[in-house]
């Protein structure tokens, strides 16, 4: 007789569809801004398709800027990537730089939203449900529109390309890099009023940039605009853009959520915690009928800053509850932050005490046993992950990190020394 809760069994079930099938791993990271919503109930043939391929995206995120802590993740991450990323940030860096952020819906503003949704969705009234979430999504795109003007007025570094755009100075006459922020420029202030409005434009091309860095631009300027976006419009944005109702939906969403405070920002807390962005993707879970299944990061420097009495909330903790009572169906790393899956005490040893001793990050990070404590607490969560046959997701190219040494404890030498690790071994 099998001792496994049900929930246990659901979860194994899971995985294993995950593991065995040929995914269509789908560009959700990409996936700014996309068609119009409509919301409809979770069996509606615009977003179930039961006899049709099995299609699950891996990786894939909805948060917005109160989820992360943006302006740090934009000045020490993003402006050292390649890729549409990077090109953008260091193109609109100083617009960026005056964003308000705060102004997103944070998590509890949108958890007392979702509860107006789940009682239309109940009796799938669907014109209710959908007139609420129009009105989400325009307003988050309204903000949005609004800190971009706000910050381009206030920009030295772009006032005179805006001072160009007014006069209807063509753009042509200039060098490469001030055409880029000409075009930026000339996005921004085109952007309409109406969100329909502006898909529509987006769709149709009208107010594409027109260099390659441009694009990098416009995608960064989509970012923006999805930083203050409800989570909930953006699931069902995504949805809209991959499903082909009667020939193939995404059946499962595995969004990663993100955990940077200590590792950028000294443990700075972002506006929505991690403990109620939990909340409110659980609450996405049931009002999309298990459409969406979040991996909840685990971060080791927040637990070491626990167990020394540095933070009250320790990631373990915090990972556990999301898993066994929230929804949640596995754990995501981010090792290009600063720590190796394993191996820790191996890069104090090569590099010195001092590895860990940097600018950005805590002073007690400079202890002589910082390896071993990243290490311990690695250990803690990966027995875990194993013993209860949790998945793990992970970094493991050289990304998304603050420092190129820091970026290589993704390598492949430590995801080797969690493998070789005996079984059920803490």
């Amino acid at each position: 007789m099998s001792t496994e809760s049900p929930a246990s069994v659901e979860r194994r079930t899971v995985l294993n569809l995950v593991a065995s099938l040929s995914l269509e791993f789908l560009t959700g990271c990409a996936s700014w801004f996309p068609r119009q919503l409509t919301p409809v109930c979770p069996e509606a043939p615009e977003v179930s398709y039961r006899d049709g391929p099995l299609t699950i995206d891996a990786h894939c995120h909805v948060f917005n800027g109160t989820d992360l802590q943006v302006s740090d993740f934009l000045s020490k991450v993003a402006v050292k990537q390649g890729g549409a990323l990077g090109e953008g940030a260091r193109v609109l860096g100083s617009i960026l730089q005056d964003l308000a952020w705060s102004l997103a819906p944070d998590g509890l503003t949108e958890l007392a939203e979702l509860r107006g949704i789940a009682g239309a969705l109940k009796s799938c009234t669907r014109a209710e449900a959908s007139s609420r979430v129009a009105a989400m999504r325009q307003l988050g795109y309204s903000t949005g529109r609004q800190q971009l003007l706000t910050a381009l007025r206030r920009s030295s570094e772009f006032r005179p390309f805006l001072e160009r755009f007014n006069n209807k100075a063509f753009s042509q006459a200039l060098d490469e890099e001030s055409k880029v922020k000409f075009d930026a420029v000339s996005a921004i202030e085109s952007l309409p009023e109406d969100v329909e409005t502006y898909h529509a434009t987006r769709r149709t091309g009208a107010i594409a940039i027109l260099s390659l860095e441009g694009r990098s631009a416009r995608g960064m300027i989509d970012f923006v605009l999805q930083n203050f976006q409800y989570r909930y419009v953006s699931v069902h944005d995504y949805l809209r853009t991959y499903n082909e109702p009667g020939t193939r939906v995404v059946d499962l969403m595995l969004p990663s959520m993100v955990d940077y405070d200590w590792w950028l920002s000294s443990g700075s807390k972002t506006p929505t915690s991690l403990t109620v962005q939990v909340q409110v993707m659980e609450q996405i879970a049931i009002l999309t009928g298990g459409r969406v299944h979040s991996f909840v990061p685990y971060d080791p420097l927040r637990q070491i800053a626990h167990n020394l009495g540095h933070s009250p909330e320790d990631s373990f903790s915090m990972v556990t509850m999301a898993i066994e009572q929230r929804g949640c169906v596995g754990v995501k790393l981010y090792p290009p932050m600063g720590f190796a899956p394993l191996g820790n005490v191996e890069v104090q040893g090569n590099k010195g005490s001092d590895f860990w001793v940097r600018k950005w990050l805590p002073d007690w990070t400079s202890r002589d046993d910082m390896g071993f404590l990243l290490d311990e607490a690695m250990k803690k969560v990966l027995h875990w992950c194993e013993h209860n046959e949790v998945p793990v997701m992970a970094h493991t190219n050289l990304s998304n990190g603050v420092s190129r040494d820091f970026e290589a404890l993704a390598g492949v030498h430590y995801w080797e020394l969690v493998c070789m690790r005996p079984a059920n071994t803490p």
